[in-house]
């Protein structure tokens, strides 16, 4: 925040600026701190713009993402996310003013030839919003399922990046290091893809894991040991 606050005061006021965030962001699970935002974009003139596509339907009281989360949703005029995580369908959204989305549908050259969502695809959108606002049961599982899985990977003794979210990544190290621990995962029956530069900084290569609200425990704990066997054999742990 020290540097976006330099880079704000640096600039000629004249100049429209637009803050660009993650609202979770995907590599390390980690919350961007939206409340300092939004407070330096109100000092300075500008204006956030946040991709949610890791926080809707997760975070938030009623599920609504991160700027429920951080109470700022009244203070970022431009929200973006994808309906193909959380919500399990295909397609995204944006929200903002009526001259902002305007603006979008008549200059945006990625816009201009995409075609509209599927019925198929708006239907199951739909629904899903329903059961995110209807159903609380199922992110308060969610949460249970992510502390237990945190927790378990801890006491394994693996060291986890500063995550905030149900993103777990373990971090490796060694991108060929990192690879040997995803193969060795999936022969003891667990998919968990290694991640390596230039997707995330060198000599942070990691294996991300993502838990879900329909994990079980008996999910978790067969994942647990044989990440387990898989770093005993590669001296991770």
């Amino acid at each position: 925040m020290n540097h976006l606050e330099q880079l704000l005061a640096r600039r000629s006021s004249s100049n429209p600026t637009l803050i660009v965030t993650d609202g979770i962001f995907s590599m390390d699970g980690d919350i961007a701190p939206l409340r300092d935002m939004a407070l330096l974009a109100e000092r300075y003139g500008a204006a956030v713009y946040v991709d949610d596509a890791h926080g809707t339907g997760i975070l938030g009281e009623t599920g609504r993402g991160t700027l429920e989360h951080c109470h700022v949703e009244s203070r970022v005029p431009y929200h973006m996310g994808t309906l193909s995580k959380a919500i399990g369908s295909a397609g995204g959204y944006l929200s903002g003013s009526a001259e902002f989305i305007a603006y979008l549908v008549n200059t945006c050259r990625a816009f201009t030839y995409t075609t509209a969502p599927t019925p198929g695809s708006a239907a199951a959108a739909t629904a899903a919003l329903r059961i995110i606002r209807q159903e609380p049961e199922r992110r308060a599982r969610l949460w249970r399922n992510r502390d237990r899985l945190a927790q378990g990977l801890r006491d394994l003794g693996f060291r986890l990046a500063s995550s905030e979210s149900p993103i777990l990544p373990i971090i490796v190290g060694d991108p060929d290091r990192a690879m040997n621990f995803a193969r060795t995962l999936l022969t003891l029956g667990v998919y968990a893809p290694a991640i390596r530069p230039p997707t995330v900084p060198a000599s942070t290569s990691r294996i991300r894991l993502t838990i879900t609200a329909d994990h079980t425990d008996e999910h978790i704990d067969q994942a647990l040991a044989a990440l387990a066997q898989a770093g005993r054999a590669l001296n991770m742990i």
